[in-house]
């Protein structure tokens, strides 16, 4: 069972837990069984976003203004999180990064010196026919 209430749950896409899951499913089958909220759903908001664009960003606009300090603020603590989350992650890549000895280092360094030269035809030459 998922934990209820978490700061990870409410970020992304709402609390998870078994009983708001739950209850979410109950209200969205309720909202979709009536005719009209039906009928409004199938209508995506690409469809209406291109049947009417200037009124979409006039929208846009009206509701940045009207939210625009909630909006940064949801913003910096996003970025903020998104930042821990990948500093977490390379360290954790690299704490998992198979460590080399110099000797084993040394060798590869060495194999890599040695390789035979790749051959290179002459300018002008006629190509090798098989």
């Amino acid at each position: 069972m998922s934990e209820h209430g978490t700061v990870r749950r409410y970020s992304v896409g709402g609390c998870r837990c078994d009983l708001c899951r739950k209850a979410r499913t109950d209200a969205n089958r309720r909202w979709y069984s009536n005719p009209k909220n039906a009928e409004k759903a199938k209508k995506s908001l690409k469809e209406r976003r291109s049947a009417d664009p200037e009124k979409f960003k006039a929208w846009a606009r009206a509701h940045y203004e009207r939210n625009r300090e909630k909006i940064l603020e949801r913003n910096r603590v996003r970025a903020a999180a998104n930042r821990e989350r990948i500093n977490a992650r390379n360290r954790e890549l690299y704490a998992r990064r198979r460590p080399r000895s110099a000797r084993r280092e040394s060798r590869r360094r060495n194999r890599i010196r040695r390789r035979r030269p790749r051959r290179r035809s002459a300018a002008g030459a006629k190509a090798r026919r098989c």
